[in-house]
């Protein structure tokens, strides 16, 4: 198992402050058909939905987009996003915690609602992270996808052999 920080943890590590914008959260929205399918929803279920901007010296450095199961939507508390950890709050939302997710990274052309929220031009190369996460007994509490821009981050790791790994994601200064 690989452990794992949140992007909070990682940023004040490195001797940053990380701030967090909540730019909307809506608790019943049509969700694309990938996060139904993720989520393992019927066709007619609404999710909620949130989405954060992440900065560092009041520069952008990534655009988080989540979706939550319907039926921790409503007791997700927004007004708490920026002012605590992210995990925290969904933990808190489920009251499962989140204990494994698993994901794939790929560099892609930003579309047109992300490089707005990122502030580059649309089709300039970002990195996204498309995600799960699963509370212990497996089922899928979120789907999302957090889209970096590449010049202002890196990502550092650690290969383990016989003991922890630590993952990281650097912000260029």
């Amino acid at each position: 198992m690989i452990p794992q920080r949140t992007i909070e943890q990682d940023i004040l590590e490195q001797g940053f402050e990380l701030e967090t914008r909540l730019l909307a959260y809506e608790r019943k929205v049509s969700p694309p058909e990938y996060v139904r399918e993720a989520l393992g929803l019927e066709a007619d279920r609404s999710v909620g939905y949130l989405s954060m901007l992440r900065l560092v010296h009041d520069r952008v450095i990534c655009f988080d987009q989540r979706f939550l199961r319907p039926e921790f939507a409503d007791d997700f508390n927004p007004s708490l996003v920026g002012a605590r950890p992210y995990h925290d709050i969904l933990n808190e939302a489920t009251r499962l915690p989140v204990t494994r997710g698993k994901g794939e990274i790929e560099i892609a052309p930003a579309y047109s609602e992300v490089a707005r929220a990122l502030r580059v031009i649309p089709g300039v190369l970002i990195l996204q992270n498309r995600f799960a996460n699963y509370s212990r007994g497996g089922m899928p509490v979120e789907v999302g996808m957090i889209s970096y821009r590449i010049d202002r981050v890196k990502f550092g790791f650690a290969i383990p052999y016989l003991d922890g790994v630590e993952d990281s994601l650097r912000t260029i200064s």
